[in-house]
């Protein structure tokens, strides 16, 4: 089982069953935006992914190449929602606002919308830090 498989079946089964949670999808160019937020938000974070992606393909073209594997986005409204899903290092949860998980068939990135622009910061420092 791929790493990208068990994050998604891992995401799916912990996922928090509220009745008021209303998941909605967004798909542009590049991002299939996925997350329990407001249509606005979602448009808002697949915007942001859109112009971090022109502005790498345009000063680094050859680090984005044709054929790359689908990004899925998931947008997470609070911290509270997000908390399950933040990576665990030596048995203790990693606080992050964003991070990345890179696949064989498809690369995901969850994000914490409450962190504002906290959770689209821009580091070259690791490979599973959001954007």
């Amino acid at each position: 089982m791929t790493r990208a498989i068990l994050f998604l079946t891992l995401l799916l089964l912990a996922a928090p069953t509220h009745a008021s949670a209303e998941w909605r999808a967004l798909r542009t160019n590049h991002f299939q935006v996925v997350g329990d937020v407001s249509p606005g938000q979602l448009r808002e974070v697949a915007l942001r992914f859109e112009q971090f992606r022109e502005v790498v393909t345009q000063l680094l073209p050859a680090a984005l190449r044709a054929g790359s594997a689908p990004v899925v986005v998931i947008v997470f409204p609070d911290a509270r929602s997000y908390r399950p899903f933040m990576p665990i290092a030596n048995g203790r949860t990693v606080p992050v606002d964003g991070f990345f998980v890179d696949g064989a068939d498809t690369n995901y990135i969850t994000v914490n919308i409450e962190a504002g622009d906290g959770a689209f910061p821009v580091s070259s420092t690791s490979t599973h830090t959001c954007c």
